[in-house]
């Protein structure tokens, strides 16, 4: 089951740490630069999978400031979209971030891999980075496409992480020979690029455990495919990961509303814009992805929200595994087993996909 159509229920409110984001398009990318609360906060507990609260949403903006632990680039987690809930893709931007500064947090416990878990050493490397740059001002999050990474051996490769998983790509959507970083960990210095069912790469020696680079090939043909990598781990836990290979001159989607503004299962979605394409959309939302829908004039595209998506995931509310919960949009009780989420939309077609979401309130009545 894709992350995104995972479902998690946590009874708590939010409470939102503001912050100002200024983005910036470049080259099919979006750069993010902030100014944030988070050189003035203090982190004061420990955190893991599981855990809630503002401290989590500024642990997630800190990170989100560097390329080398940025949590995702699109969707809940990525810059500007930074949650309040600790969750897998929390932890491994945590793990990359303990990996970076080793000699400080990993070697003295005699460890050589990071753990995910924001405890005591970790805690007190980010305190004192927030206290160095205090007054340095933030860079905007850049996909290290141009950065040098030094080369690791086949034998450091694997003293990371047994597991594997392509977390995202650097870049959503380009045209044939764009230069792709693939994100994610336990990769190895032989890897298999899936780009769909029918079409591969093999034998990729990744940069680092971490990340992968290639050009996208010339002998694919213009349209989505989902990305998948493969070594001697297995074939990696499921991903959201996708590529779009587009035509020269191509125009992404844009949204430019959402109606309404408050929507349940089963209820008809309205999405208005540019860009959209007459025979097949995709449209991937915070909590399910759909595809196949048509735009007769390009600029209006109808959708329904699904009645089953809830049920597939098999979760109870009051029985929850927090270990398998991904970083999304924690929920607000709003009475009696009344829920609302913040859900988020993005359009996808092969002019790319729409980089800014258009965004509803999901009721559900649990």
């Amino acid at each position: 089951m894709n992350i995104l159509t995972r479902v998690f229920f946590k009874k708590t409110s939010t409470l939102v740490v503001g912050f100002l984001v200024a983005t910036v398009f470049l080259g099919g990318s979006v750069l993010q630069a902030y100014v944030d609360p988070v050189s003035k906060f203090e982190f004061n507990r420990d955190l893991t999978i599981g855990s809630t609260g503002p401290d989590v949403q500024s642990l997630q903006v800190f990170l989100n400031r560097d390329p080398d632990t940025r949590l995702a680039i699109l969707g809940a987690g990525s810059p500007g979209q930074e949650t309040e809930y600790f969750g897998p893709i929390t932890r491994n931007a945590i793990i990359r971030f303990q990996e970076k500064y080793a000699d400080e947090i990993l070697r003295p416990l005699n460890l050589w891999s990071g753990t995910g878990y924001f405890g005591p050493s970790t805690r007190a490397k980010i305190m004192s980075l927030l206290n160095t740059q205090a007054t340095t001002p933030t860079t905007p999050v850049i996909p290290p496409d141009s950065e040098k990474k030094e080369e690791k051996s086949s034998e450091t490769f694997g003293m990371y992480t047994d597991e594997l998983m392509l977390t995202q790509p650097s870049h959503y959507y380009g045209e044939k020979g764009t230069t792709l970083n693939l994100y994610g960990f336990g990769f190895s210095s032989n890897n298999t690029i899936h780009f769909g069912d029918d079409f591969s790469i093999e034998n990729i020696k990744a940069e680092s455990h971490d990340t992968i680079k290639i050009n996208v090939p010339d002998e694919l043909g213009s349209g989505y495919y989902d990305l998948r990598v493969e070594n001697e781990k297995g074939e990696g836990a499921e991903s959201q990961a996708f590529f779009v290979v587009v035509d020269k001159g191509s125009v992404p989607p844009r949204i430019d509303s959402v109606s309404p503004e408050r929507a349940k299962p089963g209820d008809t979605v309205v999405v208005y814009g540019e860009g959209f394409n007459r025979d097949w959309n995709m449209v991937r939302t915070t909590f399910f992805t759909a595809e196949g829908f048509s735009s007769v004039d390009g600029r209006v595209l109808t959708f329904k929200i699904p009645h089953s998506f809830f049920e597939e995931t098999d979760l109870d509310p009051d029985h929850i595994n927090m270990d398998n919960l991904p970083d999304e949009p924690t929920p607000t009780p709003t009475g009696d087993d009344r829920w609302e989420f913040e859900t988020y939309i993005y359009v996808v077609n092969v002019g790319g996909i729409s980089m800014d979401p258009g965004s509803f309130i999901l009721e559900l009545n649990l």
